[in-house]
């Protein structure tokens, strides 16, 4: 299980399909939003979700997302996934692309 904080606005990205965005954390309960993007549709679906400390929900099949504690203005998640599914601080995901392009590009340089 990943464990990891986030305050009001923050989010993370689930995979390729799901982002989880901190919407509001009162003293024991939070407000997440899981958004998903709809291949069917040139739109994404939103999913609002609201959890106690101690609580989870189900992202997919095999995502789990609990919620472990709130510490003022922060809520700890514990994420279980499968180690195949990525999982990234969305304010790192520019970060992450540019040192995958750069691998890659060293790569094609060392051959």
């Amino acid at each position: 299980m990943l464990a990891l904080s986030r305050r009001i606005g923050e989010a993370i990205r689930i995979g390729d399909e799901f982002t989880l965005e901190v919407l509001d954390i009162g003293r024991h309960m939070v407000m997440l939003e899981l958004e998903r993007p709809d291949p069917d549709y040139d739109r994404s679906q939103w999913l609002v979700v609201d959890r106690r400390v101690g609580e989870s929900f189900q992202v997919a099949d095999d995502i789990q997302v609990f919620i472990k504690g709130v510490d003022g203005s922060l809520v700890r998640l514990g994420i279980d996934a499968p180690r195949e599914v990525r999982i990234v601080r969305l304010e790192l995901e520019p970060l992450v692309a540019d040192l995958r392009a750069r691998n890659r590009e060293a790569q094609v340089d060392a051959d």
